[in-house]
Order: structure tokens, then C-alpha cells, then sequence
């Protein structure tokens, strides 16, 4: 409603008219590309699926972006309007009051970050172990993270989901599970070594396959979801460090 109001004053030619102009066009195609998925999620599927680069739509929420600096202005304008109507000088505080207060009063999770509740988790020391291991090892080939899933929810993060943080964490370059599950729905990514290996593992020979597609090194995550399902896999690697939450196996040398 405040927007609206700050629409209606840039509209007649107030001082908000010109950025409003300059940050429309983005705006609108923000809200479109968001609102895509819901409205037309044939056009998204096909989009992703079909059109190289079309991935970058998928997460539509992030370009509301694009729609925050026009909000801004027409917010700011909103509210002169508003205080510039009201003639007590207790009214216009009490507009300026709630201007301030309403972001964290719609999105409360501000309030508890800034209370602490938002905080950095330290990784185990068994992650920084493994980094090491990997580190140290002289195994030719990229690095591979099981089981072959995005997302992780690991207790030492309190069971939170998170994008899975092996890929980023570990000193090697790392071969990741880029597909996107919405609603028991599995959109494919675009990764065609992922695809790849995605093959090898549900290969007759997983070792093999993966030896194949140069994978050097293997790293399980031992507490997420589908560990326990890898016996195939870890029959032809050799450890190289071993620990309760994550494992890292190598490829042997004679076999690649």
C-alpha cells in the first residue's frame, strides 16, 4: 500500500519519478522471472531443461532482487507522502516509528539474527583430518562427494538442510550432484560430468566407471542420507582416512 502511494506521487512528478523510470524495467523482469515457475512451470521445465543457461532461472526467488531498489524508492516516497499529510509532529514520528520497526516486524528471523540466534557452525574436527588427508594425498584425478545428493543435514549443523559443503570445503577439484528436487520433482541439472558420473555409479562396476570419468579421490559423508547404501562403491577403493562422520577413499593407482 505504501508503494502504491509512492507510485502515485512519482507518477505525478514527484522527486521519485525519474529513479522510479531508471529501475522499472528490472523490477518488472524480476517479478516476472519469480513469479515464472508458479504460474508457468511448463515454460520453466523446458526453459531449464532445453536452453543452455536456462538453469539460472530456476531459483526464481533471487530475482526479487532486481525489484528491492525500485521498493526502496517507491517506500521512501510512499511515506513522505504519508507523514506530509499528517500535520502533528507526534503523527509524522510515529509514521517514521513504524517505517523503521515494520521490516522486522514482517520478517521476525532478523530480529532472533540479530539477537544471536543466526550464527557460524564450526565444521568437525574430523572435516579438518580428512582436508589434510586429501591434501596430502598424491591420487591423480578429481574428487567425487557421496552419496550423490545436493543437499545435506548434518547433526553437527542441528539437522539443518544446507547445500551439501564438501565440494567447496575440501582442495581439489570436486564433481557434485547439481540437480534440483522441488516438491518430490527432480529437476535435471546441466552438468554433464555429473550426469556421468551420476552413470558409473549405478554401473555393474562403479569403481571402474568412476576410474573412467578420472575421479581420484572419493569422500562419504557417513551421517547424510544414503551412506549406507555405497557397499558397491567402496569395494574397489582403498581408504585413506577413516572416521565416524566422513571417510575418504582413493582410486587405485594400478586400476586407473
Amino acid at each position: 500500500a505504501v508503494m502504491v502511494a509512492g507510485a502515485v506521487a512519482a507518477w505525478r512528478g514527484g522527486p521519485a519519478r525519474e529513479p522510479a523510470r531508471a529501475l522499472a524495467p528490472a523490477a518488472v523482469v524480476g517479478l516476472v522471472v519469480a513469479l515464472l515457475g508458479a504460474y508457468l512451470p511448463g515454460l520453466l521445465e523446458w526453459l531449464v531443461e532445453v536452453v543452455p543457461g536456462g538453469g539460472l532461472l530456476r531459483d526464481g526467488a533471487r530475482y526479487l532482487a532486481l525489484l528491492a531498489p525500485l521498493q526502496a524508492v517507491l517506500v521512501a516516497a510512499g511515506l513522505t507522502v504519508l507523514a506530509g499529510r499528517l500535520r502533528a509532529g507526534f503523527a509524522r514520528w510515529s509514521v517514521l516509528g513504524v517505517a523503521i520497526l515494520l521490516p522486522i516486524a514482517v520478517m521476525p528471523d532478523l530480529a532472533w539474527g540479530a539477537a544471536g540466534r543466526l550464527q557460524a557452525v564450526s565444521y568437525p574436527a574430523e572435516w579438518d583430518q580428512a582436508r589434510q588427508a586429501i591434501a596430502d594425498s598424491d591420487a591423480q584425478g578429481d574428487l567425487l562427494v557421496l552419496p550423490f545428493s545436493a543437499f545435506r543435514a548434518p547433526a553437527w549443523n542441528d539437522g539443518r538442510v544446507v547445500l551439501d559443503p564438501a565440494g567447496r570445503y575440501f582442495p581439489r577439484s570436486s564433481v557434485v550432484n547439481d540437480d534440483l528436487v522441488v516438491s518430490g520433482k527432480v529437476v535435471a541439472g546441466e552438468d554433464e560430468r555429473a550426469r556421468a558420473v551420476a552413470s558409473a555409479l549405478a554401473s555393474d562396476d562403479p569403481a571402474a566407471a568412476l576410474r573412467a570419468e578420472g575421479i581420484g579421490l572419493v569422500v562419504v559423508e557417513e551421517d547424510a542420507f544414503g551412506a549406507d547404501d555405497l557397499d558397491a562403491v567402496r569395494a574397489g577403493l582403498e581408504p585413506v582416512f577413516s572416521g565416524d562422520q566422513i571417510t575418504v577413499y582413493s582410486v587405485p593407482e594400478r586400476q586407473r
